[in-house]
């Protein structure tokens, strides 16, 4: 049970790491958000993490214009 307290406290020292940090980080699963620090919701003028939770970052972060400029112009060329 030890070992299992000190991994657990591990994970919480790391995590308020990871929310204390000034750059945004953001972790998506399958494309989708599915965590953001409140550096990620500042940088992106966002309130609460609520608003990105289960959203893709294309949708989330980018207007439909931007999103046809990324496809048509940036994404071949770095393919």
């Amino acid at each position: 049970m030890t070992e299992r307290r000190e991994a657990e406290k591990k994970l919480k020292h790391q995590l308020a790491v990871i929310e204390a940090a000034v750059d945004g980080i953001a972790i998506l699963e399958n494309n989708l958000f599915t965590y953001v620090n409140q550096a990620h919701l500042q940088l992106f003028g966002y309130d609460n993490s609520g608003e990105l939770l289960g959203k893709t970052w294309q949708e989330s972060l980018y207007s439909l214009e931007e999103r046809n400029h990324f496809e048509q112009k940036v994404f071949p060329v770095l393919m």
